[in-house]
């Protein structure tokens, strides 16, 4: 027993999508969301030519002096009342 095809639906024909058919319709059906693809920028290296420089003595050369930043630590402050207590005796809410 042979089978029949199943006739497609005129929407499922195999017109391109965004495309005008015979009649000047365009089938949004079938247009399809275009994915935006992320495109790589790749890094060009530029080669940098050397050129070479003569270099003239120089006499005095000064030290310099670096100063180290201390870094100020901030602590943090423990929320605590006058007696020491961490949250309210009545309501039990956290200081």
């Amino acid at each position: 027993m042979t089978q029949e095809t199943p006739r497609r639906p005129p929407w499922m024909s195999t017109m391109r999508p965004g495309s005008t058919d015979s009649r000047g319709t365009t089938r949004p059906q079938l247009r399809r969301r275009r994915r935006r693809r992320r495109r790589r920028r790749r890094r060009r290296r530029r080669r940098r030519r050397r050129r070479r420089r003569r270099r003239r003595r120089r006499r005095r050369r000064r030290r310099r002096r670096r100063r180290r930043r201390r870094r100020r630590r901030r602590r943090r402050r423990r929320r605590v009342d006058m007696k020491g207590r961490r949250e309210c005796t009545w309501t039990r809410r956290r200081l």
